[in-house]
């Protein structure tokens, strides 16, 4: 089975952190329904914290898909939640 990869690097915005925590663990949690939703779906999907190793990011998505339409999927999804907002590509 081959497979395409797909990397994303995320970084949380400084409007996230000052949302009230109410709010910041809602959207975490938002964020945590979508990625189990795409392991369901098969192929290969996992995350890594970055906090305190990288600047530059703060969270990695590392994507493994038979179809590369599959990776451009998650990319739109994960562009249209609200935790999104407070990240910047």
């Amino acid at each position: 089975m081959e497979l395409f990869w797909a990397l994303g690097l995320f970084r949380l915005l400084p409007e996230f952190r000052r949302l009230e925590a109410e709010h910041q663990e809602h959207l975490k949690e938002e964020l945590s329904l979508l990625l189990s939703r795409w392991r369901a779906k098969g192929g290969f999907l996992s995350a890594y914290s970055l906090v305190g190793l990288s600047p530059e990011a703060d969270l990695l998505l590392w994507q493994g898909a038979e179809d590369p339409k599959a990776l451009q999927a998650l990319r739109r999804e994960l562009n249209c939640i609200s935790c999104t907002l407070h990240q910047s590509p």
